[in-house]
């Protein structure tokens, strides 16, 4: 709680700089005149009071108030008579201090409870907000458009790039497919960028649907109702899984769930197995 949250607070506080900076140079005073009988130079602190950590044999060279014994048994921790006043109002003060701060805490809680419904609303609002101003914080640095909006299941992407990768090492392309022209194959080497293609797409596309602008120059996109992939070997030795057994497995149930208005990603299909079974596979498929 701020020092002058109240003019009572204020002169509390006040009050308890000054009287600690006097105690602390009293104390050190002290300190200086019972040297002679100290384990130590330091003023140590005991249950919030200032005390001198006195040899235990000439602990009654030192008049005071007794705090402690050290573990040992050598060092006796007497506070001075002559600061146990001010160590009793610095005390006293804290107490006052603490009821204090209390007292404004409650006020200010009986404020917000009349106030809940406007609170809770306003950090709906801010919460909102925030998350708009993030999304266009992210669209702006990935250099990104927002995507005009299709009732027609179409993907139409013009110098579409993935967002994940870096903008002076990614290439863009672009992709068409809507409801007449419903299957694309993408074909080419080794390393020439098919999987990357396909992650694209569907990285774009789920994008998309999530409210996000994407690095694109511009897009017309549809909805789709869900997104299925077969991207990258998952074959399984646990369950005794080749690549193409992996691959079939994947399309198998891929087939048994997809419907009219899904987006399906197939990377490499009929990759695993003879040239010319996968090719029949593939065929087969997309017919």
């Amino acid at each position: 709680v701020d020092d002058k949250a109240t003019a009572k607070l204020f002169e509390i506080r006040t009050k308890l700089k000054k009287l600690e900076a006097s105690l602390n140079s009293k104390a050190t005073s002290i300190a200086f005149s019972y040297a002679q009988y100290l384990s130590g130079d330091n003023i140590t602190i005991r249950d919030g009071h200032y005390v001198l950590p006195v040899k235990t044999v000439d602990k009654n060279k030192v008049t005071g108030v007794i705090y402690g014994i050290s573990d040992s048994g050598n060092t006796t921790f007497i506070e001075p008579l002559e600061i146990v006043s001010m160590n009793n109002e610095i005390t006293a003060l804290k107490v006052e201090e603490n009821e204090e701060v209390r007292r404004i805490l409650k006020q200010l809680t009986s404020l917000v409870l009349l106030q809940e419904h406007e609170i809770l609303t306003n950090n709906r609002i801010i919460s909102e907000l925030d998350f708009l101003c993030a999304k266009a914080n992210y669209a702006s640095s990935i250099n990104a458009e927002i995507a005009q909006i299709s009732d027609a299941q179409i993907v139409d992407l013009t110098n579409a790039r993935h967002p994940l990768i870096e903008p002076n090492k990614v290439v863009a392309n672009s992709y068409y497919i809507d409801e007449n022209k419903r299957i694309v194959i993408i074909s080419g080497p080794n390393a020439g960028g098919k999987t990357v293609s396909l992650k694209t797409i569907g990285l774009l596309v789920l994008m998309n649907q999530c409210g996000l602008a994407i690095p694109c120059e511009k897009a017309t996109l549809g909805y789709f109702k869900n997104i299925y992939i077969d991207i990258g070997d998952s074959q399984s030795l646990s369950d005794n899984l080749s690549t193409f057994s992996a691959h079939v497995s994947q399309l198998s149930e891929i087939i048994n769930m997809v419907g009219g208005k899904d987006l399906v990603l197939l990377d490499e299909l009929g990759t695993g197995t003879d040239p010319k079974e996968g090719e029949a596979l593939a065929l087969a498929v997309t017919k």
